[in-house]
């Protein structure tokens, strides 16, 4: 058997590993995957030729396994970020620029618009976790969300919390389904009825033109915004239930 000689580079390289190995316990696996990276380049260089392929190989593999368990920066995903607008209570339906939107007068005597919105590329928390815990996680979009007459607000809020719950495409017509309940960058989320209240009652304005715009930004800086123009029409009439017998 040959003798372990300590001063050559080969088992200063396995002394480096040894010593980053043995420090786990005060850092994390990611941390130790980047050390065994480093400790393998400078020591590439300077091993003996009989222990060069199993010491780069060894090192190599022993990072990659920590890396792998490194848990991803959802922050560091670079997609396109866009936010789209829509209409409806219950279901997402998009809406043409200057098409007709009909306010609603809600329990309370107020009057509204109910928006949707799909956000593509940025983060957001699901509808499926309790708000709560969305809300301490703090990884909510924050929304702004108004109708505009020319340069005055006339309908909406800005800076608002929202949940989203994530969807994907389901066929060529762009109809989605609802998918997990994990909502990260480079997923579709929506939100449908979101109630954009009106500043003076809706009825005083029928008719009239209004932008209504969007912006949206997640907990990682990436933002959005999207504006359609549309006219106010009355609400859409509604056959009275008639009762039985």
């Amino acid at each position: 058997m040959t003798a372990r000689t300590t001063a050559s580079p080969f088992w200063r390289a396995i002394d480096d590993a040894r010593t980053t190995i043995a420090t786990l316990g005060t850092s994390s696996l990611c941390t130790l995957s980047t050390k065994l990276e480093r400790v393998a380049a400078q020591r590439r260089g300077e091993v003996a030729r009989r222990g060069r392929a199993l010491l780069s190989t060894s090192l190599s593999c022993v990072g990659a396994i920590a890396a792998a368990a490194c848990p991803v920066d959802p922050c560091a995903v670079d997609d396109d970020a866009r936010v789209e607008l829509g209409h409806g209570a219950s279901a997402f339906a998009a809406f043409s620029d200057g098409a007709p939107l009909p306010y609603t007068r809600g329990p309370q005597g107020g009057t509204h618009l109910d928006a949707a919105l799909r956000i593509h590329g940025l983060l957001f928390a699901s509808s499926a976790e309790t708000p709560d815990d969305a809300r301490d996680e703090q990884d909510l979009p924050v929304v702004d969300l108004q109708a505009w007459d020319d340069e005055t607000p006339v309908a909406g809020f800005t800076d608002f919390s929202m949940l989203f719950s994530p969807i994907e495409p389901d066929d060529d017509d762009g109809n989605v389904d609802d998918v997990d309940d994990v909502g990260e960058v480079g997923e579709v989320g929506e939100v449908v009825g979101v109630p954009v209240i009106f500043v003076e009652d809706a009825s005083t304005q029928v008719g009239a033109t209004f932008v209504l715009r969007a912006h949206v930004r997640d907990r990682c800086s990436h933002e959005a915004s999207a504006a359609l123009s549309f006219v106010l029409v009355e609400p859409e009439a509604t056959t009275p239930a008639r009762d039985g017998g």
